[in-house]
């Protein structure tokens, strides 16, 4: 788990978390990956009722607040838990951290949207090097097949026209 951002700004995490996605809206150019980026709306004080009712939607405490569903560098995606000011991560959002990472997930838990933005930067830099050589390779093989099926079809037409003209052959004899 990466932990970001040594000095902590003094903006509100709703404020930090509108220019990092103003940040990534612009750096999509760059990077088109970051179209994918999402927050998930975790936080807020709600009515008991509307608490109980997303609960029962699938609302879980502690769930990190940013998932980029792009998978580099032997991870399945990055889910970034983003705070501003004093804040810290409570134990339920450590332990959801904490089991992302076991599934194969990498965690950030950063302070201010300049370190998220560092964090997601260096994701997506770290490579799509393993992807992109399995996708040559499925590509590469898939065009192989193509053409040990054409030889194997061609050759099997060479020996239809073989044995035609052999029989062709028998029957003018």
């Amino acid at each position: 788990m990466i932990i970001a951002g040594a000095t902590m700004p003094a903006a509100t995490e709703g404020e930090e978390q509108r220019s990092l996605f103003d940040w990534a809206t612009i750096a999509a150019g760059k990077h088109p990956a970051l179209n994918l980026l999402f927050h998930i709306p975790n936080e807020g004080k709600r009515s008991q009722w509307t608490g109980a009712r997303m609960r029962s939607e699938g609302l879980k405490s502690g769930v990190p607040d940013l998932c980029l569903p792009v998978a580099r560098s032997g991870y399945h995606g990055l889910y970034i838990e983003l705070k501003a000011g004093k804040n810290k991560p409570t134990a339920n959002q450590l332990a959801w951290l904490e089991a992302l990472e076991a599934q194969g997930y990498k965690t950030a838990v950063c302070y201010g949207w300049e370190a998220a933005k560092n964090v997601i930067e260096n994701y997506l830099k770290a490579g799509g090097g393993k992807e992109m050589k399995k996708a040559i390779f499925v590509l590469l093989s898939a065009i192989a097949g193509v053409f040990m099926f054409s030889a194997i079809l061609l050759a099997g037409m060479k020996l239809i026209v073989g044995v035609v003209m052999f029989f062709a052959g028998a029957a003018m004899i």
